[in-house]
């Protein structure tokens, strides 16, 4: 996972985290993961929270220690650790079926 400091908001920046997955499979369940859980399905009618960014977006990331603020980068990486842990166990017992 890597980061960009996005537009800025009205009284913050925004932090733009960018994701890549080993599989579409993968990809799916963690968009599905996000969509069904209140605290982080924040859609916008009309407006996709996902999108596939420009190349030249991915190559200005950088890992989220550089972008984030420390405690920010922190929560993400354990968030993103507990997401991936979750991803390789669904990954692995769909292979088993």
């Amino acid at each position: 996972m890597m980061a960009e400091i996005g537009e800025e908001g009205d009284d913050s920046a925004v932090y733009q985290c960018l994701f890549s997955f080993p599989s579409q499979a993968a990809r799916r369940l963690f968009l599905h993961l996000v969509r069904n859980n209140e605290l982080t399905n924040h859609e916008v009618e009309g407006e996709e929270q996902f999108v596939v960014p420009d190349q030249s977006v991915i190559d200005d990331a950088q890992p989220l220690g550089q972008v984030l603020p420390p405690d920010i980068a922190e929560t993400a990486a354990r968030h993103a650790t507990m997401v991936l842990f979750t991803l390789e166990g669904e990954d692995e017992s769909s292979q088993v079926n």
